[in-house]
């Protein structure tokens, strides 16, 4: 905390041990949210996921991706309210998929409703012009 950007040795101990393995990790990051993706547009819920044939820069993106690590591990799902959307978060968890957080700062599966977290201070108005 006193040096800046310094890390401390345990830290920087485990970065170096884990980046060994990184690239396993993110290759199943990635085929865990297509998979994820596909099931949710599959029961016609909005999906946005650049590895679906269905968004709009999927061919730029392919086109540019290293395909041995895939698109990445986040996606949308658009279920229409925050009611249906902790709900369906909350069943999530119960089943030990995933955890509800208000920030995607952590190593493990997550779900969050930006619309009552991150973008909580934006006017509902400015929110609507998004959808």
């Amino acid at each position: 905390m006193l040096l800046g950007s310094t890390m401390d040795s345990l830290r920087a101990a485990s970065v170096l041990k884990n980046l060994r393995t990184l690239h396993i990790r993110i290759q199943q990051h990635s085929k865990n949210a297509i998979y994820l993706a596909e099931k949710f547009e599959g029961l016609r819920l909005r999906t946005v996921y650049p590895g679906l044939p269905s968004h709009p820069s999927h061919a730029i993106l392919k086109s540019m991706l290293n395909h041995e690590y895939g698109y990445g591990g986040m996606f949308t799902v658009d279920v229409g309210n925050l009611d249906k959307a902790n709900e369906l978060m909350e069943m999530m968890q119960n089943k030990n998929l995933g955890y509800v957080a208000v920030s995607l700062g952590f190593y493990k599966t997550l779900f969050s409703a930006p619309g009552s977290s991150i973008s909580s201070e934006i006017p509902e108005e400015e929110q609507k012009k998004w959808a």
